[in-house]
C-alpha cells in the first residue's frame, strides 16, 4: 500500500499553530512601534521577498522556498519542488513544437497528466522499458532528472529561479 502522506504533508498539522503564533509576534511588533510609516515599512519588508518569489515562479509559486533555506535554487535537489507536476504541461507544449510525428514520450511519473496535454501526434506512455530515439520525460521528485538515465542529454528543462522541475531526455 502507498504511503497516506509523504514529504512535507506529514507536518502539516504543524502550520496553524506555527501561524498563530507568527501572528501573536507581528502583533507585539506592531504594537511597540507607534508610527504609522514604520509600520508600512516593516510589512513591506516581510512581503516583498514572498511577492517577489513568486513573480519569478510563476506559474509554479507553490514551489518557493525562502531564502533562509537558499531559495527555490538552494533547495534543487534537496526537497520537493513541482510536487504536482505542474511542469508536464509548459514540458509537453515545448516538446510537441519538434516532435516527430508517432513520436514517443514515455513518462516516469503519472503519464496521465501529460497526456492530457500532448497533442495526437505524440504517443505518451508510462515508463517501463525505453529503446533509442525515444524520448523520457522526468521530474524532480525523488531527483528523477539527474539519477535515471543520466547520461543522456536534457532536451527540454523546464524550471524557475534556478530550479528544474522536470526535463526531457533523448534515449540514446
Amino acid at each position: 500500500r502507498p504511503p497516506m502522506y509523504d514529504g512535507f504533508r506529514h507536518f502539516l498539522f504543524i502550520l496553524p499553530p506555527v501561524f498563530i503564533l507568527t501572528g501573536f509576534a507581528f502583533e507585539l511588533i506592531f504594537m511597540s512601534v507607534h508610527e504609522n510609516w514604520s509600520r508600512a515599512i516593516i510589512l513591506l519588508a516581510i512581503v516583498i521577498s514572498g511577492i517577489y518569489g513568486g513573480i519569478k515562479l510563476h506559474p509554479y509559486e507553490y514551489a518557493y522556498h525562502n531564502a533562509i533555506v537558499g531559495g527555490t535554487s538552494g533547495v534543487d535537489g534537496e526537497f520537493e519542488t513541482d510536487y504536482w507536476l505542474t511542469c508536464y504541461k509548459e514540458a509537453v507544449e515545448k516538446f510537441s513544437e519538434f516532435a516527430p510525428q508517432n513520436g514517443t514520450l514515455i513518462v516516469h511519473r503519472e503519464a496521465s497528466i501529460a497526456a492530457y496535454f500532448a497533442p495526437d501526434h505524440i504517443n505518451v506512455i508510462p515508463y517501463r522499458s525505453l529503446k533509442t530515439g525515444d524520448y523520457l520525460l522526468l521530474s524532480a521528485r525523488l531527483n528523477e532528472k539527474s539519477n535515471v538515465k543520466r547520461h543522456s542529454p536534457n532536451i527540454i528543462t523546464v524550471g524557475r529561479d534556478g530550479a528544474t522541475f522536470c526535463v526531457i531526455k533523448e534515449i540514446q
